[in-house]
């Protein structure tokens, strides 16, 4: 993954500041409106640059899908390459049935036709025996628990699947909440 290039095109997808959270693309408000989710429509926006922005070879990861927002927002024009998301509907009071049922039809909505696998259960036990059972991740996105232990986690299990240059955001990375919703950038090259 190219990671400066990701960084310095994130500007150019928002009316105004990237702080005010208006990306120019109408699909993410409409993808907020329409799937359950936590995920602001700049969130979106920022997802799917970096999912465009795979090189061939590359897949995406996602821990913490809920009902697929975030998903539906990176899919959005992104290239053929291969999705993980991982997700183990126990949180938010979830009915597990009800909750894989929302996740499915937006998957439906937003991902029919596409390289795209959906991992049910603990991600840490998931990724720790994953190896190398798919692409290079090129661009990681943790919203899974956030608390300290569980970021060390996230990241940890994580580091031997990612490319040699990867993009990973995690949400709430501060474990403080500065608005709906924040994400935190790094990067690994």
């Amino acid at each position: 993954m190219d990671v400066r290039g990701f960084l310095e095109e994130i500007d150019d997808q928002f009316d105004g500041p990237v702080e005010d959270g208006k990306p120019h693309d109408p699909r993410f408000a409409m993808i907020a409106d329409e799937v359950s989710g936590f995920t602001s429509p700049a969130e979106l926006a920022v997802l799917n640059l970096a999912a465009r922005r795979l090189p061939e070879g590359e897949g995406y990861l996602e821990v913490g899908t809920f009902k697929g927002r975030s998903l539906c927002g990176v899919l959005v024009d992104a290239p053929d390459r291969h999705y993980v998301a991982v997700e183990n509907f126990s949180e938010f009071g979830m009915h597990t049935a009800q909750s894989r049922d929302e996740l499915e039809r937006a998957i439906g909505l937003y991902g029919a036709n596409r390289p795209l696998r959906v991992l049910d259960g603990d991600a840490f036990r998931l990724l720790a025996s994953a190896a190398r059972s798919f692409d290079p991740i090129g661009v990681y996105f943790y919203d899974g628990p956030h608390t300290g232990l569980a970021h060390y986690l996230a990241l940890g299990v994580a580091e031997p699947l990612l490319a040699d240059e990867a993009a990973v955001l995690v949400d709430d990375g501060s474990n403080r909440r500065r608005g709906p919703s924040s994400t935190e950038s790094s990067t690994r090259s």
